[in-house]
Parts: structure tokens; C-alpha cells; sequence
């Protein structure tokens, strides 16, 4: 996770709702599923909420998005 890079968000999933940026630039915004949103810590929330991020979104790079399969 970008913003908090001690956050590991291995095994999050969601759908990629919008791509910008091209080649080594690229970056999706995920909107997690439900089943992950179940599962965000309390304190990821907190410091989202204190900078006035989203919880329920990402924006990543793509070497850092995976298809589910």
C-alpha cells in the first residue's frame, strides 16, 4: 500500500474500477470486495480516516496488481 508501507495487502482483492498512466507509470484503482473489506484492520482505518483517504479504494501501480483467477 503506498501510503502506508508496512501495511501488507497480499491476498486483498477487488475489481479495477479505472486505469491511468501508460507504461512503467500505469496505476489501477481498486475497489476492494467485501470479503476484504471485512478484514481491514481498525487501525488501517483510522489512519485513512485522520488523512482523509478511502478505505474501500487503492490507487496501485500495476507490478503491484495480480489477476485472480
Amino acid at each position: 500500500m503506498p501510503e502506508f508501507s508496512e501495511l501488507s495487502i497480499a491476498g486483498w482483492t477487488g475489481e479495477v474500477v479505472e486505469a491511468t498512466g501508460s507504461g512503467d507509470k500505469l496505476k489501477y484503482i481498486v475497489e476492494w470486495d467485501a470479503a476484504t473489506l471485512t478484514k481491514i484492520p481498525d487501525a488501517y482505518k483510522q489512519q485513512c480516516e485522520s488523512q482523509n483517504l478511502c478505505t474501500e479504494m487503492a490507487c496501485l501501480g500495476a507490478a503491484d496488481v495480480e489477476e485472480a483467477v
